[in-house]
Parts: structure tokens; sequence; C-alpha cells
């Protein structure tokens, strides 16, 4: 189980609020669909996650990020084929995304990718 620090769950609370207001700006913004997934998925909301993040892939089905959004939020659910083909997808686009990720979504690809 993850414990998350105060700074942690404090920065998460304060981006989730933020791609809030966004999203009550537009409903569609694909980043702020990103953030919003990703700040749920860090916080084990994964089941909350999931909706957000497919539809900020159905805006750009393209996008590394929110591919390996999708791919950290499938580990977390433990769909580890699922959320290794979205690494691949990711990685299609960006041989090097594995530079760009944080440390909790470096163990899942580690841990999925091998």
């Amino acid at each position: 189980m993850q414990v998350l620090t105060t700074e942690v769950l404090f920065y998460q609370n304060l981006k989730g609020r933020c791609n809030d207001k966004t999203l009550a700006i537009d409903p569609n913004y694909s980043d702020a669909l990103n953030g919003k997934a990703f700040a749920l998925a860090e916080l084990g909301r994964n089941e909350e996650a999931l909706p957000i993040i497919e539809k900020a892939l159905e805006t750009d089905s393209n996008n590394e990020y929110y591919l390996s959004t999708a791919a950290f939020i499938m580990y977390n659910l433990k769909r580890y084929n699922e959320a290794k083909n979205y690494y691949n997808k990711a990685l299609d686009i960006n041989p090097n995304l594995k530079d760009t990720l944080l440390e909790s979504e470096l163990k899942a690809f580690n841990l999925v990718m091998g």
C-alpha cells in the first residue's frame, strides 16, 4: 500500500481543484482531464480516474502523456495487459517516455514492461 505524505496529498488536492475549475469552463479540455485522472490515480481513486482518462483519449488518442496515464491507471487496477498495451503505444510515439515519468509511474512502467 502506498503511503502518501501530507505534501503529496496537498499537491494532488490542489492539482485536482485546478483541473476541476478548468473543466467547469471547458469539460472537454483534454490536458485538464489527464491531470485530473492522474491526480485521482495517485490518490488511489482509479475507478473514478478511468472514465476521465478515456475521455481525454477520445480527444487525442496519440498523446503519449494520456497513454501513460491510462497505463498507470490500468496498472493500479491490476489490468497489466492493458497497461502494457498503453505503454507500448506511448513508446511508439516517444521512445524516451521512461525519462518523462514520475517515480510512481516509473515503478509501474518497470513492473509492467520488465
